[in-house]
């Protein structure tokens, strides 16, 4: 089967079914051709695809790991506050917030100060990795240093925050102050 000499002039992949059987519709390309293919013959949904997987990929490796939580405190980082409670009660009150707060694994190391924390990743979130320092201060006062870093990124939804976990804490000293249990 042979083609007009219009037809021939255009590019492959340009006929239309119209023009092969003769039927009179003509209809006009849009500018970057079938389907919006570029000169090299991906499309605009093809470069979106490419761009959101060097994104995902890119984002993987922001991930926090407990070296970067470790050093980030060691450097003088994450929020420190001071409280009108033991060390001990410091400790328990601190996990009892980590675990309301759906923190699932809680690394306790007494001997060095600290505790590690992790929150689940889910669709929304992407987790928490926490790391708690607790030491005394006075014989009722004890400081507390949180350091948050999201587990995986991107998230819709960040999680808790070291602001949050020092007010929680902050309520949780309040109630334990006032004999009401830590909600």
């Amino acid at each position: 089967m042979s083609l007009s000499p219009s037809l021939s002039r255009r590019a492959v992949g340009q006929i239309k079914f119209g023009d092969m059987f003769g039927i009179g519709v003509v209809r006009k390309e849009p500018a970057g051709g079938v389907g919006g293919a570029d000169a090299l013959g991906g499309g605009q949904m093809m470069r979106g695809f490419v761009g959101l997987t060097l994104v995902m990929l890119l984002a993987g490796g922001c991930a926090a790991r407990v070296e970067e939580v470790m050093q980030t405190e060691a450097a003088g980082g994450g929020t420190r506050r001071t409280y009108a409670v033991t060390p001990e009660q410091a400790w328990s009150m601190a996990q009892t917030v980590l675990r309301r707060e759906g923190f699932y694994a809680i690394e306790e190391h007494r001997a060095e100060g600290y505790l590690l924390a992790t929150s689940p990743v889910t669709f929304w979130s992407g987790g928490t990795l926490a790391g708690l320092w607790i030491a005394p201060v006075e014989a009722d006062e004890s400081a507390v240093t949180v350091v948050t870093r999201r587990r995986r990124n991107p998230a819709l939804v960040g999680g808790l925050t070291e602001d949050d976990f020092h007010r929680r804490l902050k309520e949780a000293v309040a109630a334990t102050k006032a004999g009401k249990p830590i909600r």
